[in-house]
């Protein structure tokens, strides 16, 4: 994902973000998507997002691979 045009801030245990092009806010409300967010942003490879959140939230690899996918998928789809 292309970030360069995005707007974000962390704002307690939620992210606002400012799409540009679309003249658009989102807003995440969850701790989960919240550091999903983080790391996409900072262009960590899905593996180790798997990882942090399965780590962090004490979930199995295989569910959290499936949400960060789905997660990803959404993203590109609203963000590009």
């Amino acid at each position: 994902m292309n970030f360069h045009d995005i707007e974000w801030e962390r704002e307690d245990d939620k992210i606002i973000i400012f799409h540009p092009k679309k003249l658009s806010f989102f807003e995440l409300n969850n701790d989960v998507g919240s550091d999903i967010w983080e790391l996409l942003v900072k262009k960590e490879h899905i593996d180790k997002i798997v990882d942090f959140i399965s780590e962090k939230y004490a979930q199995t690899k295989s569910v959290v691979k499936k949400d960060v996918e789905e997660f990803v998928k959404e993203a590109e789809k609203t963000f590009s």
